[in-house]
């Protein structure tokens, strides 16, 4: 996620969504497991499109491609470079492996000729298995905490069709001593399925950043997702938990967890953050 630098006398607003989550996943078709898309600028992220939206969109344009009873285990998005909001991305996809029970499929965008994303995401179907590992989970709490309203100019555009709750650690370039974040959050458009799930997951801002002071930026490099549960219905609070593992050199690697209303584990995630916090 990139997050832009704050500005004393910004103002917050609210602005009304105009394109639902869901809607931009539905893409024009170009020819066999061609598509194209041009995403508006309230779904911008800095100079790109909002990452969790261009990941949600790679898995259903492959779902196509795959059978109905296989489920999707996890998805490994890399950023190439930025997939920019209102100029036409081409996306095309591809059955990479089917075997018995697992599919893997790609979906690659680009711009201008210029690949720009890749998207893998690992389909599964169920088996019988004794080996058991019971997800963890957390007590489910009421959604409280500090209401993450959009800013003009400043928050990412996206943001203004989220709903964001920030309870746990410091708001970002507040020279904080740990790099952590999270709280509750949901959609607020409409958006379904595993998609809406990688698109909460997707909609923080780097744990790192609380501990910058005066601003920063940050840019997803590499994101894997690994869904473990059921996603929650559309209108459904769920929480959200990120630290980062390390950080330095300009990097950071963080990891974070989707817990759904009932406190089960919907989803986590890994991903590698490029960090300019001198610039």
């Amino acid at each position: 996620m990139r997050v832009a630098r704050m500005r004393p006398d910004a103002v917050m607003v609210y602005r009304p969504a105009m394109t639902s989550f869901e809607s931009m996943l539905r893409w024009a078709e170009l020819g066999e497991n061609r598509y194209t898309n041009s995403i508006p600028a309230s779904w911008a992220q800095g100079r790109a499109t909002f990452g969790g939206l261009v990941t949600a969109a790679g898995v259903r344009l492959v779902r196509r491609l795959v059978h109905n009873a296989r489920i999707v285990r996890s998805v490994d998005t890399q950023f190439l470079g930025p997939v920019k909001a209102e100029v036409p991305v081409v996306a095309e996809t591809e059955l990479l492996r089917e075997g018995r029970f697992m599919t893997q499929a790609e979906t690659r965008f680009s711009q201008d000729g210029a690949l720009c994303a890749r998207v893998t995401t690992t389909f599964g179907a169920p088996r019988d298995s004794a080996l058991v590992v019971r997800a963890p989970s957390r007590a489910p709490t009421p959604p409280e905490g500090i209401a993450v309203g959009y800013i003009e100019g400043v928050s990412p555009a996206f943001l203004q069709h989220m709903a964001l709750r920030w309870s746990v650690g410091e708001p970002p370039f507040t020279g904080a001593a740990e790099a952590l974040c999270g709280g509750h959050c949901r959609h607020g458009t409409e958006a379904r399925g595993d998609e809406a799930v990688l698109g909460l997951l997707d909609a923080w801002p780097a744990p790192v950043l609380p501990m910058a002071q005066g601003g920063a930026m940050a840019s997803t490099v590499r994101w894997t997702a690994h869904l473990v549960g059921d996603a929650p219905p559309p209108e459904a609070w769920c929480f959200f938990e990120a630290r980062a593992v390390t950080a330095g050199d300009g990097y950071a690697s963080t990891l974070g967890h989707l817990y759904g209303p009932d406190g089960a584990l919907v989803a986590w995630m890994e991903q590698l953050v490029a960090v300019f916090d001198k610039v």
